[in-house]
């Protein structure tokens, strides 16, 4: 689905799917407005996308972003900052030791759309196209509300190394490459107290954020160190934070409006719905958009099997797409539940049946009386002298005798 000309709206829940070099970005030239419109970018992008077909442009309403944020209503010299914050260029590393000096991207503007709303539209670098697109297994993923919700690029960065190898369960990272990825500068956390203030401010400070705030948290230990017990390395154990995971699952239900049952209920319910009439095991892709009928529609497992059950007609052509068209159409006419889409099919049916009478109606195609041949008209009398060589159809002899007997 391509996202250019097309408002977005942010729910929080979105994914950010990254390439995992990207947790190596040296990007210290960014603000910390900067790398939160970089992380909204790429939660609005179809990274399964081909690259050649890749656009790299998105587009989102300013009020969203912001209430995302928790800011109040923003100013025009904040837009600003934020546009200035993320137009900057970052170092990409490469696999052998070098690296790329890119700019992320090549606009940012915001401006007033048709819709009278105030959007932010961001375009990539050209070259940065191969980044954002082609997921394979050198790509990994996080919520985006969980990552902005720890408000420091420090915090924000360690939270992407970690989901990296969540998988894993752990890494071992060396230190000095850790201060490069967090952005701490050479001179910050030296001398004698350097260590201890690293481990206070960074790395304690981190852990305790990420346990109050994301879905995961880790503990960490020393890893290689040098003969005086210097560390080289720390080793990171990441968990699953099921607390933070299930207060954030109610919030997103009460925001929908969904409380019969929990949001990860919800969609799994919505999902094998999916998956049984179309056959096949949704991707993850898919599975997102199926999250937005939920969160943006506020549309239950039975109005899409109504939505299913309305596109039955097209048999082996039907796909996801197809239910997510109608289900938008419904949204947009006011439809609520499985009562309301009847009438909107019926209503539908009704109209155009009337069409096709109408047109048959006013039909060109008219033959015998209907075209008035054969006809006399009502102000011709039945005294009215016949013209020589006329019969009296009207139709004079000399021109039937060129049709022959």
């Amino acid at each position: 689905m391509k996202q250019t000309d097309k408002e977005l709206v942010l729910s929080g829940n979105e994914l950010v799917v990254l390439r995992n070099g990207f947790v190596e970005i040296d990007g210290q030239e960014l603000s910390l407005l900067g790398w939160h419109f970089f992380f909204t970018f790429i939660s609005k992008l179809n990274t399964s996308e081909p690259v050649e077909r890749a656009s790299g442009i998105v587009e989102f309403p300013v009020d969203e972003f912001n209430a995302l944020l928790g800011n109040g209503r923003p100013n025009i010299t904040f837009l600003k900052e934020a546009a200035t914050g993320v137009t900057k260029y970052v170092n990409i590393p490469l696999a052998h030791g070098g690296f790329k000096r890119v700019p992320l991207f090549s606009e940012c503007t915001v401006y007033l759309n048709p819709k009278n709303v105030w959007t932010i539209k961001m375009v990539a670098e050209r070259t940065m196209l191969p980044y954002f697109y082609g997921i394979s297994e050198e790509f990994f993923e996080f919520r985006l509300h969980y990552c902005l919700a720890l408000n420091s690029i420090n915090r924000e960065k360690l939270y992407m190394i970690l989901k990296r190898f969540q998988g894993l369960g752990s890494c071992e990272i060396d230190i000095s490459r850790l201060r490069v990825i967090l952005g701490i500068k050479p001179d910050e956390y030296s001398g004698k107290d350097g260590w201890r203030n690293f481990k206070v401010r960074v790395l304690d400070a981190c852990q305790k954020a990420m346990k109050e705030k994301t879905d995961i948290y880790y503990e960490y230990q020393c890893g290689r160190k040098t003969p005086r017990g210097a560390w080289l390395s720390v080793i990171f154990t990441i968990k699953e934070n099921r607390q933070v995971i299930r207060k954030s699952e109610a919030v997103l239900a009460e925001k929908s409006g969904i409380m019969s049952a929990s949001y990860s209920e919800q969609v799994a319910g919505l999902i094998a719905i999916c998956e049984k009439n179309l056959s096949r095991k949704l991707i993850g892709v898919e599975k997102d958009c199926v999250q937005t009928w939920i969160e943006h529609l506020g549309y239950d497992e039975d109005i899409v099997r109504t939505a299913f059950s309305d596109n039955l007609y097209r048999g082996a052509n039907l796909s996801l797409k197809n239910i997510n068209d109608t289900l938008i159409r419904w949204h947009d006419s006011g439809v609520k539940t499985v009562e309301d889409a009847n009438a909107f099919r019926d209503k539908a049916y009704a109209a155009n049946k009337r069409r096709m009478v109408n047109s048959k109606q006013q039909s060109v195609w008219k033959t015998g009386e209907e075209a008035g041949i054969g006809c006399v008209p009502d102000n011709i009398k039945n005294d009215t002298p016949k013209v020589s060589g006329e019969v009296s159809g009207g139709i004079p002899e000399d021109i039937l005798d060129m049709f022959g007997d």
